[in-house]
């Protein structure tokens, strides 16, 4: 499943324990930098940081990582039990991430429009 070895000792630091979660959970980098205040290449920095730490070389492969050293789910589970595990320990995390990271286009539209800057920069 992996191109390299998971390494689920990999120490990451606080920022990316952060730019990691929100990876994990399908958030794009664009959006990462704008909820972070940060730039897309510095995410996109600190993200090959954490895939080098980590031993992964795919967000898929990351958000994999994540679930397994975050919440213990095992990769040799029979697939049904992952999901019910996933469903049932992790909603809050789940609502949290809906409530903090996810920013609609018709939001981030109506920000650029306050800055003057052209609507057709955004791609999400």
């Amino acid at each position: 499943m992996f191109g390299a070895v998971m390494n689920t000792n990999a120490e990451l630091s606080p920022r990316e324990t952060e730019v990691a979660w929100y990876l994990a959970w399908g958030a794009a980098k664009k959006q990462i930098a704008f909820k972070l205040r940060i730039s897309v290449n510095t995410v996109k920095n600190i993200a090959q940081s954490v895939y080098d730490k980590t031993g992964v070389q795919s967000v898929g492969e990351l958000s994999s990582w994540w679930f397994v050293v975050k919440h213990g789910v095992s990769l040799a589970a029979r697939p049904i039990l992952s999901v019910f595990f996933l469903i049932t320990m992790i909603s809050n995390e789940a609502a949290h991430f809906k409530n903090t990271v996810l920013i609609s286009r018709t939001e981030l539209s109506m920000r650029y429009r306050r800055q003057g800057k052209d609507n057709a920069l955004i791609s999400i």
